[in-house]
């Protein structure tokens, strides 16, 4: 419990440092610390309408994606939804560490990967009742940096 807590105010002071603000998607139904507004898309893929929020600032990218799964989605058991998720986001990659939680009491996933080239993402998969958020944040690392844990540390589900 201490090491969380010190690894949670190391993140927290990160974010202090860079600037970061608040950014609250109440069509979302979440908030995250991005560095500076980012910008917002929608995309319509077989997963259904994906609304995209994407910062690239300072060698870093910060990504927070949601969607409303289809019905056929829906019927799909919630770890078998984390592990399809998993796969998608590691098409490329090795993962360094991964592990299940539950935020705001949805089941959810953290896994840290590195690529050949140098690249380390950390990534989260948050799934509700009613929409997968998933979180991303990108750069040129050997490990998890402060900037990319107080991102994820970050991330709440705020009410829609």
């Amino acid at each position: 419990m201490r090491m969380f807590t010190r690894a949670l105010i190391i993140a927290v002071l990160a974010l202090a440092a860079s600037g970061a603000s608040a950014f609250e998607s109440k069509q979302g139904g979440f908030s995250a610390a991005f560095p500076a507004e980012p910008k917002i898309e929608d995309k319509t893929t077989a997963r259904g309408t994906e609304r995209w929020h994407v910062l690239i600032k300072d060698g870093y990218s910060y990504i927070v994606v949601y969607y409303e799964p289809t019905d056929k989605l829906k019927a799909v058991p919630v770890k078998q939804l984390l592990d399809a998720e998993e796969r998608g986001l590691l098409k490329e990659g090795t993962i360094v560490r991964k592990q299940d939680f539950t935020l705001a009491g949805n089941p959810a996933r953290e896994i840290e990967s590195k690529t050949t080239d140098g690249i380390f993402i950390v990534s989260r998969v948050i799934v509700t009742g009613q929409r997968v958020y998933e979180l991303l944040t990108v750069t040129r690392a050997s490990s998890p940096t402060p900037q990319q844990k107080a991102f994820m540390a970050s991330f709440a589900l705020t009410a829609r």
